[in-house]
């Protein structure tokens, strides 16, 4: 199975990228149109499936069709070189591999799977003689496209395809010099290469480091200003997912309506707040602006934890014990510096860090976010807040903001409980950080699914993470196969290599992932999923699942309404602006929506009930009836 997949990958890596003709001009042909795309996607299935059946004459014949029919383009070479490795044709291989080393493609890291393909092959001649002609591909490759670089035309894919090609010859001073040459047009590549191949070669690091130190320098100058916003503009262009979703008519113009307040910004703050309301405007949470270090570490906080129930503000905890004398948790924020809450909030909605959040959808979610960061403000600045007992009764505290934020990283990742009446209770509070499935699976190992009456999926703190931990659990709720994603928005972009491989490009699963049953501990009992807008991204993914298939019940509010690949482009001062390369439209903006809509009350908070999971366990044992 690894070398099936080992196998895929590489052709992945050709497939998603541009398909270059030869090049009697040396200019690369960017109008590779979607039917076109789509068609070779429909050659690489009818080839993929004749090597699964072992046909593989007739595969290598459709190749060579294709070949013929389109000899300008690489798909065709590729496609017999993967015939040639499934079956074993040495000759196959050398002469796909002599045609390609001729030929302009571009390329991402997937490149690497070039020197594992020979390495899960257990026929030990053909594994040496497999590395052999790939070696001298690569050999080949470097003469042609250094040539071609004396020209001065299309470096930047020459550069990136030969950091690669000598990654794979081990030559590390030559990576090191086409880096070089990419890191002030591509830095995003240069450093994901680093972090990928190179996480030990300190003259790398460095070279990324200095880079990032030079962006973080702000002058303040008109140039500066317009280079971040331009950088901004075609980025998004290029490669948000989500903008044509958005309420912007004309991005174009929108951009040049923006740059009469770009140039007015006073300082490095008051440029990325201007930058995050241009960018909050698309509505997307999962593409935002991310301020400066030395922005964000100037803030704190005033030892009060809010949070926004019922259309209210509240207060859910509190740090100091002097002000757990005075305040109690269920209090009302009426007043922040004797301006009514709302239009406080009206009145800062473009400052931070307020602008980070408001202008996101749903608005439910927005809100939520922006409670917990309702009285940050610099640190040791004093703040006055006037808040509301439940007997109605008003007062007001005067705090100062010297309290750090809290580090979510270091939380557990899962809990579990075991409730009365064989019910189990799983907390889930991330999808990132460790192997959130194999800690999954450490949970449930002694349980015996037989004896399991029911199953509460707390999901309501989760912001997300890598959705295939919430796949793999899934797969334990289900006697046959799903599938995920089948709502995923991904556009084309060309050209292809701009983006990471698999991400911001016509998928080939544009009919969604399969999830199989798991081979052992399938439970088959009642469920439910407690949700809030905090549940986000991965999580979403994750909850999808439980509501598309009627797996469980949704219980709570709507989730946060957004998710996504992310690409993070480094703006100067230091920020950066992260965009979204792919959506779910199932929830996208709206989030997914519970089954039971039930808000906690002010009531619960004080008392320290938990309405939605009761009502998860009422369900739960109704259903068993």
């Amino acid at each position: 199975m690894k070398r099936k997949k080992t196998i895929f990958l590489f052709f992945v890596l050709i497939f998603v990228v541009n398909l270059e003709a030869l090049m009697p001009n040396d200019s690369y042909n960017l109008n590779l149109s979607v039917s076109n795309y789509l068609k070779m996607q429909s050659v690489f299935d009818s080839v993929s499936a004749k090597i699964e059946s072992k046909k593989f004459a007739e595969a290598e014949e459709i190749s060579k069709r294709y070949e013929q029919q389109f000899p300008e383009m690489a798909l065709g070479f590729f496609l017999e070189f993967y015939v040639g490795v499934e079956s074993k044709n040495l000759s196959l291989i050398e002469k796909s591999l002599t045609q390609l080393s001729g030929k302009y493609f571009s390329v991402n890291y997937y490149y690497s799977y070039f020197q594992e393909i020979s390495r899960d092959i257990d026929d030990k001649e053909f594994q040496l003689e497999l590395t052999r002609l790939v070696n001298g591909f690569c050999d080949k490759r470097i003469e042609f496209l250094e040539t071609k670089a004396k020209k001065k035309v299309n470096l930047k894919k020459i550069y990136k395809e030969l950091s690669y090609l000598y990654f794979l010859k081990n030559n590390q001073e030559k990576v090191y010099e086409n880096l070089q040459r990419l890191i002030n047009s591509d830095y995003q590549f240069v450093r994901e290469f680093q972090t990928r191949h190179f996480k030990n070669n300190q003259e790398i690091k460095e070279l990324v480091a200095d880079y990032e130190k030079n962006m973080r320098v702000w002058n303040g100058t008109s140039a500066q200003k317009i280079a971040g916003l331009l950088k901004l503009s075609s980025s998004i262009k290029s490669y948000c997912a989500t903008l044509p979703f958005s309420s912007i008519p004309d991005w174009d113009l929108y951009m040049e309506s923006s740059v009469p307040r770009i140039l007015k910004a006073r300082t490095k703050k008051d440029y990325y707040e201007i930058l995050a309301k241009i960018v909050g405007k698309i509505g997307d949470n999962h593409t935002a602006i991310r301020f400066p270090d030395d922005i964000e570490n100037s803030y704190a906080k005033c030892g009060l934890e809010i949070v926004y129930l019922q259309g209210k503000y509240v207060v859910s905890s509190i740090e100091s014990e002097e002000l757990k004398k005075i305040v109690s948790p269920g209090d009302e924020i009426v007043k922040i510096d004797d301006i009514p809450v709302k239009l406080f909030i009206d009145a800062e909605k473009d400052n931070f860090p307020f602008v980070k959040y408001y202008y996101s959808e749903p608005e439910i979610a927005a809100k939520t976010m922006l409670a917990n960061h309702l009285l940050d403000g610099k640190k040791k600045t004093k703040i006055k807040v006037e808040l509301k007992k439940a007997n109605q009764n008003k007062y007001t505290v005067s705090l100062r903001r010297n309290y750090s934020k809290k580090n979510i990283d270091n939380r557990e990742s899962i809990i579990m409980k075991a409730l009365p009446d064989s019910i189990y209770y799983f907390e889930i509070k991330k999808f990132w950080g460790t192997d959130i499935y194999r800690e999954f699976l450490s949970k449930i190992k002694n349980i015996h699914p037989a004896e399991v009456k029911g199953i509460i999926f707390d999901i309501r703190e989760n912001r997300g993470g890598n959705s295939g931990f919430g796949d793999k659990i899934f797969s334990h709720l289900i006697n046959k196969p799903v599938k995920n994603y089948i709502y995923n928005f991904s556009p084309v972009f060309f050209p292809f290599d701009e983006v990471r491989a698999g991400i911001g490009c016509l998928s080939s699963d544009v009919s969604g992932k399969e999830i199989l049953s798991a081979d052992s501990l399938i439970f088959n009992c009642p469920i439910a999923v407690l949700i809030s807008p905090k549940t986000s991204s991965a999580a979403e993914d994750f909850a999808f699942l439980f509501k598309y298939y009627k797996r469980g019940k949704l219980i709570g509010l709507p989730t946060s309404g957004g998710t996504g690949n992310p690409l993070n482009v480094l703006l100067p001062g230091g920020g950066s602006l992260r965009i979204c390369l792919n959506t779910d439209l199932y929830f996208f903006k709206t989030g997914i929506q519970p089954d039971v809509f039930l808000d906690k009350t002010i009531a619960d908070l004080v008392k320290n009930r938990d309405s939605q999971l009761e009502k998860a366990l009422e369900l739960i044992k109704k259903e068993r009836k």
